[in-house]
């Protein structure tokens, strides 16, 4: 992270430096390819990206908005529309995170919400998984028109767990 952050730090510097970090504590994990404001998770079934964005109204010296978003794709987006995207996942409590003074507790609570995400991605590389989600959310897979995306990954994926 840096070393001096003063009230003339630029905000997009910490931010930079946040993303840095967090991709550094990713890197060479299992299934995870790592970029500049984000990584990728590759799972038996899906991708998942996590991308790192941030606000305009960040603030030198007050605010600086660190809000990780993940968005899951089909691996095998054949017949589907949107590049097979099925998700985009957001937890209700907490997502948006002020750095600007972060500290070690706060960069491991950025972690355990990140891992949290790729917790729950995980349990939805499955076809019981992602049939659940479907289940439990589906007003937001009607939302955002997802729903036939989510019906050809289902059949997809059903078949090549009998199989």
């Amino acid at each position: 992270m840096l070393y001096k952050i003063g009230p003339y730090t630029a905000t997009n510097k910490i931010f930079e430096a946040v993303c840095r970090e967090v991709c550094r504590y990713y890197s060479g994990k299992e299934n995870i390819k790592t970029y500049k404001r984000k990584f990728k998770w590759t799972g038996k079934y899906l991708n998942c990206t996590i991308a790192f964005n941030t606000a305009h109204w960040n603030t030198s010296g007050r605010a600086v908005c660190f809000d990780p978003g993940a968005v899951m794709y089909s691996n095998d987006i054949t017949g589907m529309e949107r590049k097979g995207l099925l998700k985009d996942l957001r937890f209700k409590y907490r997502s948006i995170f002020n750095v600007y003074e972060i500290d070690q507790t706060m960069f491991y609570e950025i972690i355990a919400y990140i891992d949290e995400m790729l917790d729950c991605v995980r349990t939805f590389d499955s076809y019981d998984g992602f049939k659940r989600l479907m289940e439990e959310h589906l007003r937001s897979f009607e939302c955002v028109g997802l729903d036939a995306n989510g019906r050809i990954f289902l059949d997809k994926i059903k078949s090549s767990e009998l199989n």
